[in-house]
């Protein structure tokens, strides 16, 4: 179990309204893989409040990476209006490369995720923000995890990033190309 922070949430859900994106909220969630695993190294003792924002990456019609790196701008925006004296961090979760409930599940694009992650470090937003959806899903239909990742690098305007880790396959059955980045802004 992890707090929210509902104060704060309901801000930006009233925020996001106002700016032409439609947001659902609830009022409890639980949460799988993608957020309990990332939860357990950066709130391992499920303390600090959160609030999860939750994107369609599996089922069409999917958000565009432009528009979803334009909801990263609003947040930007959004988080900069609330309380200075609060720390917000976004953490963007789901894997690179990888195929999910498919013939060839467990196959993972080194070369793509490479090429993935030097453009979100050097801030080539044009080049990801125009990744059509059958592009993305060519990868691997899990691929489209990572329009969370450009949805952050909306919120951090391009700002340059470090690759903290990569590794192609982590565990023995299950592949995913597992990275992490840093950005310090």
């Amino acid at each position: 179990t992890i707090p929210g922070a509902r104060p704060i949430a309901k801000q930006l859900v009233a925020a996001a309204l106002e700016n032409d994106f439609d947001v659902s909220f609830s009022e409890e969630l639980n949460l799988e893989h993608g957020t309990m695993v990332p939860m357990n190294w950066a709130n391992a003792a499920m303390t600090t409040p959160i609030i999860p924002i939750m994107i369609n990456n599996l089922f069409p019609p999917l958000p565009t990476p432009r528009r979803l790196y334009q909801f990263g701008q609003f947040l930007a925006k959004a988080i900069g209006a609330l309380d200075p004296a609060l720390r917000v961090a976004l953490l963007a979760t789901g894997g690179l490369s990888h195929k999910v409930g498919t013939i060839d599940a467990g196959e993972v694009n080194e070369a793509w995720d490479h090429e993935f992650l030097d453009d979100v470090v050097n801030g080539r937003s044009a080049k990801l923000t125009g990744y059509s959806f059958e592009e993305i899903h060519s990868i691997g239909n899990g691929t489209n995890e990572v329009r969370n990742w450009i949805c952050v690098m909306g919120a951090v305007n391009d700002a340059p990033a470090e690759i903290a880790a990569y590794e192609p396959m982590p565990y023995e059955g299950w592949a995913t190309g597992c990275g992490a980045l840093i950005w310090k802004v």
